[in-house]
């Protein structure tokens, strides 16, 4: 009787988290035909630290994230540290480009939140209480827990796109690092 009981507790918890993915997923088709996404949310670690992400249907990206910003596309990634003054160019990180691209087509992005990817032991994402936003994200990486708080996905929309992407500074005045 345990294992029956267990059994459906399973399986109404599972078809839960189902429903609430493709209400999810219904209520947000228009976001999937951008051109470009901005993810937001916060880091809940010592510092609460923000991360903003730019993900453009043209495979680039960019991110900002504990005072650093990183501008990648299938070719190369941009380190640059403002507070160091420190620009690194090197050759793409085609695991974290499979990442952050997966979410620019909706049926990755569905099976992205589906199952478990890249080597993440736990991917958990949870939702508004209507399921049409989600709350919060939680993934563990080699043993390191991390969760996202306030969670924000939305489009952008600008007259010029490619400013976005580009990294405004005066390389003369940074170091600058050419690892390709």
């Amino acid at each position: 009787m345990n294992k029956l009981y267990i059994f459906f507790l399973l399986n109404f918890l599972f078809s839960d988290s189902t429903l609430c993915l493709n209400k999810f997923y219904n209520h947000n088709k228009s976001f999937f035909n951008s051109q470009v996404f901005h993810f937001k949310a916060i880091v809940d670690d010592s510092f609460n630290s923000p991360l903003s992400i730019f993900i453009d249907k043209k495979n680039r990206y960019k991110i900002e994230y504990n005072h650093k910003i990183i501008i990648a596309d299938n070719y190369r990634i941009v380190n640059y540290s403002p507070k160091e003054k420190q620009l690194f160019i090197d050759k793409p990180d085609t695991i974290l480009n499979n990442l952050i691209f997966s979410i620019s087509d909706s049926l990755s992005f569905k099976n992205f939140l589906k199952k478990n990817h890249f080597n993440y032991n736990d991917f958990k994402v949870f939702y508004s209480n209507d399921c049409y936003d989600i709350d919060s994200v939680l993934f563990n990486i080699s043993n390191r827990v991390v969760k996202l708080n306030n969670v924000n996905i939305d489009t952008l929309k600008t007259q010029s796109l490619d400013s976005v992407f580009y990294l405004n500074i005066d390389e003369s005045k940074v170091f600058k690092y050419d690892f390709r």
